[in-house]
């Protein structure tokens, strides 16, 4: 094949294009040089050029499937081809030809933008599925030397099911974020390197390959337990703080950033893995208190969801605090209601509801089996003691710091009142035996001066389940006073003072 020389305005900087074997197809070659030809022009848009030619490119209804899948297989090569001269306009076609696809992955808004990425999306992972894009092309897109941030690129992996590549690329994006460091008052980009080797560690999880997603987990946790990285500010902060596109886009694409990341690995790392699951607690700590919500569309609080479900029981442990927490008195579960749960963007709430639930159920049952030690019961009962509290005392909190309407906030947590107490009460378990015999019981539970903290609002929102953890405090007084005591200790610490 012959060499395609490009000069034209930029001769001096005569780059070069040379098609990789087989034989290459005229009409790709072709695409290719016009692509890279359009950002060589005089122009104040060379990456706007290019990105506009792939665009055209993709569109054009004389290339088939196989010859665009061709031509996007051939720009990715081209983002780490060695040996270009730099242009006049400072820049190296490779690094004018990452850019361009930087900003396609980001998108503009429209969706047009969007269908333009999923069809390069598409076709870079059909080429890496066919062995024509190997390790080497996946992470010149990603390449923290030329493009640290690199959320559109990681956007363009997306539709890659090879675990195997995609954990070999997350792991020597976590190698530069090591060499990088993770000072952002000193302009190292480290964070924001970290946060592109979560990502696509979360994607070779996703694939069956969790081992860099541990690496990246045990990193967080390295870095955290050293101190600050940046004056105050701890490492998972400044990844969250440093969620950028960089020069050649307003936007961060959906999922990527640093918020979306950190919760995609809580799940995606094993937690049996040495040096894990206390990392990816720590983490699941600091996001659900930090204040972000992550992409409009609610994944990374989908993510914190599905970790609260997988691991409520032991997140409900009595005395399980992290650094984080803003109130001693505080647990996890507490502020996850609060923060999280009752939010209107949360889409997990009919899973977090049944988990509550079961939950419940667990309890009761431990605390009646008297098969069990006495500590074993007590247990039992100082954990539902923990778990009701939590709720109530999430539901309070979010009635006092959420910016919705009064009437909006007192709609949410009915709702979420009326669809726990509808679980527990459909599913007639220990816990639905136990309010039953609250209900037939002649003892007074007193509770009214256990919550006078709560917002009377709060109470008259959660109803049901206000009136049914009535009911379980005099089902336990009619038990035992150890009991009733363990539940009430618990349940006091979610409580506001009057």
């Amino acid at each position: 094949m012959n060499v395609a020389a490009i000069g034209g305005a930029f001769a001096t900087s005569t780059p070069t294009y040379v098609p990789p074997a087989p034989p290459p197809d005229p009409k790709v070659t072709d695409a290719v040089v016009t692509t890279i030809q359009a950002g060589t022009f005089p122009g104040p848009e060379p990456v706007g050029a290019i990105a506009y030619q792939i665009q055209q490119q993709l569109a054009d209804p004389s290339l088939s499937q196989e010859q665009k899948d061709e031509y996007v297989a051939q720009l990715v090569d081209l983002t780490h081809s060695p040996g270009w001269s730099t242009l006049d306009n400072g820049k190296t076609v490779p690094e004018l030809v990452q850019a361009a696809l930087e900003q396609v992955g980001a998108g503009d808004g429209s969706d047009e933008g969007a269908a333009l990425g999923a069809q390069v999306a598409d076709a870079i992972g059909r080429g890496a599925d066919s062995g024509r894009l190997d390790v080497d092309d996946l992470f010149g897109l990603v390449d923290p030397s030329t493009n640290a941030f690199s959320d559109g690129a990681r956007q363009l992996l997306s539709q890659v099911t090879d675990g195997r590549m995609l954990n070999q690329v997350a792991g020597r994006l976590l190698d530069a974020a090591r060499a990088e460091g993770y000072d952002i008052n000193a302009y190292e980009n480290g964070p924001a390197m970290l946060v592109a080797a979560g990502d696509v560690a979360n994607m070779a999880a996703a694939h069956g390959v969790p081992a860099a997603a541990n690496a990246v987990v045990r990193e967080i946790g390295r870095i955290e337990a050293a101190g600050p990285v940046a004056g105050d500010m701890g490492l998972m902060d400044a990844m969250m703080a440093t969620t950028s596109t960089g020069a050649y886009s307003s936007l961060v694409a959906p999922d990527r950033n640093g918020f979306d990341v950190l919760a995609g690995l809580v799940n995606a790392a094993n937690p049996s893995a040495p040096g894990v699951q206390t990392t990816t607690d720590s983490i699941f700590a600091t996001l659900v208190r930090s204040g972000h919500t992550g992409s409009e569309n609610g994944a990374g609080l989908g993510e914190l969801g599905q970790y609260f479900n997988t691991n409520l029981s032991r997140l409900n442990e009595s005395g399980w605090r992290f650094n984080s927490a803003e109130d001693a008195r505080e647990n996890l579960v507490q502020d996850f209601v609060g923060k999280i749960l009752l939010d209107a963007d949360y889409p997990l709430k009919d899973e977090s509801i049944a988990a509550i639930g079961n939950e419940m159920d667990r309890l009761s049952a431990q605390l009646q089996d008297h098969a069990l030690s006495a500590d074993q019961r007590l247990a039992g009962a100082t954990g539902l003691g923990e778990l009701v509290g939590s709720v109530t005392g999430g539901a309070n909190d979010f009635f006092d710091s959420s910016k919705e309407s009064k009437d909006a906030k007192i709609d949410a947590i009915r709702f979420f009142s009326d669809k726990l107490t509808g679980f527990v009460s459909g599913k007639a378990g220990p816990a639905g035996a136990l309010i039953d015999a609250g209900v037939d019981a002649a003892w007074t539970a007193g509770s009214e001066r256990l919550d006078a903290g709560i917002r009377e609002e709060v109470r008259d929102a959660l109803g049901a389940f206000y009136e049914q953890s009535n009911q379980l405090r005099t089902a336990l007084g009619e038990m035992e006073t150890a009991l009733i005591n363990g539940f009430d200790q618990r349940y006091v610490e979610h409580v506001p003072d009057a």
